[in-house]
């Protein structure tokens, strides 16, 4: 099972992403996900294991999984 994450502020270089990722796209320009109401990401990293979430903020990532999501969505600081 893959983890998948949206960059919300940068692409997925080298640098600009958590260690570990087993493969990733790189959007220029940035493209709609359909599935998160066509909001413009830079790009996706996959995972094999769920990024906790803090590592999640600090990289300034959207989890892909609707459940994940959710629970991150419910973590996150207050003002974000």
């Amino acid at each position: 099972m893959m983890f998948r994450y949206y960059f919300v502020n940068r692409p997925p270089f080298y640098g600009a992403r958590p260690d570990g990722a087993i493969q990733f796209a790189i959007w220029t320009p940035t493209q709609p996900v359909q599935e998160l109401d066509n909001r413009y990401f830079h790009g996706w990293a996959d995972f094999p294991a769920q990024l906790p979430f803090d590592a999640i903020w600090k990289w300034d990532l959207l989890p892909a999984a609707p459940a994940e999501r959710k629970a991150y969505l419910a973590w996150v600081p207050i003002g974000w």
